[in-house]
């Protein structure tokens, strides 16, 4: 019995010739096995895969609160001596044995093979967890983590080496999602950052995120259609974006510490704007914030202890400022340069057909002379400066794809007045330059994530597919504007290193789905790379019939991915010389 199996002796026939094999055998749940020495054993039958007596319903139930009662105690082992009374104190009621047929507790527990042990004798028996119900390894009978794994079923989980160590990795089996859902996933991305940035302190809790997200988007949130099956999944999906936090046992969703700066600077960016010259005191910095946004502005989330800490990590929004009387002020960052020479470069660019323009043309139509490094460092969001395809050799000034299809976007909705439905942008777009708009060639998943990314030269009215497209005017000034005063926080060094390891653990992509990385710090979204780029020419008779031939679109241009620039809502440029109002808003 010690080993599962009880010998039976060579005992002479009873009864009138019956053996006592025979009349064994004829007992439900036990079988007769002859071991490789020829002795004969009485086994209880295997039921799928364990071993022991077929189990009533009053001791399958029994079975289960042993272990969950065993499970709780530490080490999880407990004397037999003490079952009794843990037994009342856990589930509040009695534990009778012979309510299950028997008279002995011990043979009441060594009726359950399958789940526990007895060990010991006298006073010092204990209960233990069977290890096909625990993975305690040290406690119970098994020396090796490979044993273990062994018992679990198939595909429940994945077993990997690392190169060079003998250490195995354990992780949990995941779908690969389809390009589909990843296109939805980077989406998502989008509207959390959008959900968060309304939220006091950048958060929801864990609990209300869904219903906080069908209050806010008008829509559930289902999970499935991502290509995940729970929540916390999902967001990990997004882990470039948002973290979560435990606060007093209370599990938070939080903007991660870039995100968050870059709601604050555009808070602070907006702030500074409607205060008398520009200028706020640092005395009255909190009260303000708190007054004009309805909820306290707490600098622990941010990685500092003071205003000036925090202004220091915004350098291209804001500055100290300290006046004769010694008293310190917040005030707009001087970036009238930046925005000029934004604006002049966009102006001379623009007319260009290809938005590209040789660098020895491009500095003879400026006329100033340029520092080409301070370029390419302020104005990178916008244009690049580059090998010229054309001529190996020489340079070439070009503009930003995403620019090029603000341009284009520009034109088309000056061809109808101002405004077109959403609804109808893609045919009339696909109409007026003879090339399919396709948001993926752009970094973005979705039509309506490329229209809120140039929200400088359009604006929406409305929702859904019955929302309408505005025209912006002057939309080079709101560009030059949104570029001078970027976003962009300025973060430590310790802080660079915690958001490349937060990169570093991102799900990697399929390799059937031809992702790209994050290629702007600037960018908001897990960018896409086309599967294939759309480089298709036009047609020679839609040249002769198209009265925009000689202007190619940005989507026939495309060769190549670049980064598009940081995005920014309309009602986030306040500037008073950019808001000449929506062209066709009446």
């Amino acid at each position: 019995a010690e080993f599962g199996g009880l010998a039976l002796a060579r005992e002479p026939p009873l009864g009138g010739g019956v053996y006592l094999e025979h009349l064994l055998s004829a007992v439900p749940g036990v079988r007769v096995c002859v071991s490789a020495a020829g002795v004969k054993n009485l086994c209880w039958e295997e039921r799928s895969g364990q071993s022991g007596p077929p189990l009533s319903d009053q001791m399958a139930q029994f079975s289960r609160e042993v272990v969950d009662l065993v499970r709780v105690q530490p080490g999880c082992r407990l004397l037999l001596s003490k079952f009794i009374p843990a037994y009342h104190h856990h589930f509040g009621r009695q534990c009778r044995v012979a309510d299950y047929g028997f008279t002995k507790l011990a043979d009441l527990l060594e009726a359950l093979p399958h789940s526990v042990h007895v060990v010991g004798s006298g006073p010092a028996r204990m209960i233990f967890l069977t290890h096909r119900v625990q993975f305690n390894i040290a406690d119970y009978g098994v020396c090796f983590l490979e044993d273990m794994l062994e018992e679990l079923p198939e595909n429940s989980i994945d077993v990997s080496c690392t190169e060079g160590s003998p250490d195995l990795q354990l992780g949990l089996p995941t779908r690969v999602q389809t390009l589909a859902e990843r296109a939805k996933t980077a989406h998502f991305a989008l509207e959390v950052v959008d959900l968060l940035r309304q939220a006091p302190r950048c958060r929801v809790p864990f609990s209300k995120f869904i219903p906080s997200y069908h209050h806010y988007f008008a829509r559930q949130c289902r999970v499935s259609e991502f290509g995940f099956v729970k929540l916390i999944d999902l967001l990990e999906a997004v882990s470039h974006v948002i973290e979560m936090r435990d606060e007093l046992g209370e599990k938070f969703i939080c903007l991660t510490l870039r995100e968050h700066l870059r709601v604050c600077a555009s808070h602070v960016l907006a702030m500074l704007e409607a205060c008398p010259d520009r200028r706020l005191r640092v005395a009255d910095f909190l009260s303000v914030y708190v007054r004009q946004y309805g909820s306290a502005l707490n600098l622990a989330d941010l990685g500092v202890e003071s205003v000036p800490q925090l202004v220091a990590k915004m350098p291209t929004v804001a500055e100290l400022w300290r006046d004769d009387a010694g008293e310190s002020w917040v005030r707009l960052a001087d970036r009238t340069d930046v925005k000029n020479c934004a604006y002049k470069c966009l102006l001379l660019l623009r007319d260009c057909s290809t938005g590209s323009m040789p660098l020895e043309d491009f500095l003879r139509a400026y006329r100033t002379p340029l520092n080409l490094d301070w370029v390419q460092r302020e104005l990178s969001d916008i244009l690049t400066v580059t090998d010229d395809p054309l001529s190996p050799g020489r340079k070439c000034v070009t503009l930003r794809p995403l620019v090029l299809f603000a341009r284009d976007l520009s034109s088309l909705l000056q061809a109808n007045q101002g405004r077109i439905s959403f609804s109808q942008l893609e045919p009339d777009y696909q109409r007026y330059f003879g090339v399919p708009l396709r948001p993926s060639n752009y970094g973005y998943p979705s039509l309506a994530s490329l229209i809120s990314a140039v929200s400088f030269v359009c604006q929406t009215r409305g929702r859904n597919q019955r929302a309408t497209v505005l025209l912006c005017s002057d939309f080079e000034a709101r560009l030059a504007y949104q570029t001078a005063y970027s976003t962009e926080p300025l973060l430590s060094h310790e802080e660079l290193l915690q958001e490349l390891s937060r990169d570093q653990l991102r799900p990697v992509p399929s390799a059937s789905c031809d992702l790209a990385n994050e290629l702007s710090p600037t960018s908001l979204s897990a960018v896409y790379q086309p599967q294939q780029p759309f480089q298709q020419p036009q047609p020679l008779h839609q040249q002769a019939q198209n009265p925009h031939a000689g202007h190619p679109s940005a989507a026939a241009l495309l060769g190549s991915f670049i980064s598009p620039p940081q995005t920014m809502r309309a009602t986030e440029l306040p500037d008073p010389r950019l808001s000449g109002g929506v062209c066709g808003s009446g």
